[in-house]
């Protein structure tokens, strides 16, 4: 494994995004002063790719990020064995706040460009927050345009840059107090730190978000945020070098970012949340372990290769079977797009025949094996497993009075559709 700082150095280097300095610098300041002692660190923020570069090349102890470690990034750490532990310091969550009785209650990730983008519609509509909403125009409000909520976190959220040409409130507060008019018609958008912290939020309801085309709609809470089912959200994550703890202090100070002790600074300094309990112990378990890795952004797929990999898949057989197999493929080619797919024609005796003699890793046939093919399998030692895609059937379809049998064999209907 890769050692940041090979000279035996106590300093602990960090890079990456400058966006998290502000934090960790904070998290630092307080472990020092309630621990005594005199963690050293020396901060190199260049953003998220060079902090990621350092730390897989070995050079440095830690990486602030504002996103999750890319597989391709990933593979260049396996590449030089470097391993890192992965912790969630805090999170940002964007809430629109809809004014008293306004016809929206549910708003499409798809639509967010349109409502926060500079290139979103000159005169927002109810219609534009969500399709389904009585139609109406609405004033929308927001921070200074900038402000850190703005130009550090929309921005993260928007395919372009954010739009400015809004109403400017003075503070979460203000715009509230506005909002709880049904007369106000506008929308506010603000961090969900910030509406959580409210004294008085008016009995307003920030507005749901859906990834599916408005047809499940989530709330914004600190479970939603935490679970990344809320989709106006994002981590703020420190990745260490495992020997990095072997350093003076650091696995004790990582344990204090993470924990109790450290973290109400998220709340009381910065408009960040507060990762939910079971998250923590999750950071706190991979420090002990450690236990490395991705295991908070490791991606939702059935099987562990790294999307980045390189390769080649060869599938034969039968093209009956293509109608079903091929969005697969498609879908499998579109995710893996180093890998080299390539599917051969054959029959399903040929089929057969190369998966049980070991020359086929996979097949796509419209029948099961024969007991003599299974026999040659398991000569081999060669076990096949079954992915059923489904079945198609053939239906006779006859007059009322037809005179012909209620039911036909397999050999009757051979002899009447098969030629000669």
């Amino acid at each position: 494994t890769s050692f940041a700082q090979e000279d035996g150095s106590s300093e602990v280097v960090v890079a990456g995004s400058r966006y998290v300095q502000d934090l960790l610098q904070k998290l630092v300041d307080n472990y020092n002063a309630a621990a005594e002692n005199d963690t050293t660190v020396q901060f190199d923020a260049q953003g998220n790719a060079d902090g990621f570069t350092r730390l897989c090349g070995g050079v440095v102890d830690a990486v602030m990020a504002t996103e999750p470690i890319s597989d391709e990034q990933l593979l260049v750490c396996d590449t030089n064995a470097v391993e890192f532990v992965e912790l969630v310091l805090a999170y940002e969550a964007l809430v629109l706040v809809p004014s008293a009785g306004a016809p929206a209650t549910c708003i499409d990730q798809s639509s967010l460009p349109s409502v926060l983008g500079e290139g979103g519609a000159a005169q927002l509509n109810w219609s534009v927050i969500n399709p389904t909403a009585t139609p109406g125009d609405i004033t929308l409000y927001g921070p200074n345009p900038e402000s850190q909520t703005v130009v550090g976190f929309l921005a993260s959220l928007l395919p372009d840059a954010p739009r400015t040409d809004y109403t400017q409130y003075e503070s979460p507060q203000a715009v509230v107090d506005i909002l709880k008019d049904p007369a106000s018609m506008g929308v506010a958008f603000m961090t969900f730190a910030e509406w959580s912290g409210l004294e008085d939020q008016g009995g307003l309801t920030p507005l749901q978000a859906s990834t599916d085309q408005l047809l499940t709609c989530l709330s914004p809470d600190e479970g939603t945020v935490a679970a990344g089912t809320y989709p106006f959200r994002r981590q703020l994550m420190l990745y260490v070098n495992v020997n990095a703890f072997d350093k003076a202090n650091f696995v004790d100070f990582a344990k204090y970012a993470v924990g109790a002790d450290g973290l109400p600074v998220v709340d009381d300094e910065f408009n960040f949340t507060v990762p939910v309990q079971a998250v923590l112990d999750r950071g706190f378990n991979n420090i002990t372990g450690p236990i490395v890795g991705r295991t908070f952004t490791r991606p939702n797929s059935p099987v562990t290769l790294n999307t980045a990999a390189e390769g080649s898949v060869t599938v034969n057989g039968t093209g009956l079977a293509s109608t079903a197999t091929k969005p697969i493929y498609d879908s499998f080619t579109g995710t893996y797009t180093n890998v080299d797919l390539t599917v051969g024609a054959m029959t399903n005796d040929q089929s057969w025949g190369a998966f049980c003699a070991g020359t086929a890793s996979v097949i796509q046939v419209n029948r099961p094996p024969t007991e003599a093919e299974l026999a040659t399998c398991s000569e081999n030692n060669i076990d096949p497993y079954t992915i059923n895609f489904g079945a198609q059937a053939v239906v006779l379809v006859v007059k009322a009075d037809s005179d012909l049998p209620v039911c036909l064999d397999y050999s009757q209907l051979s002899a009447m559709l098969v030629q000669n």
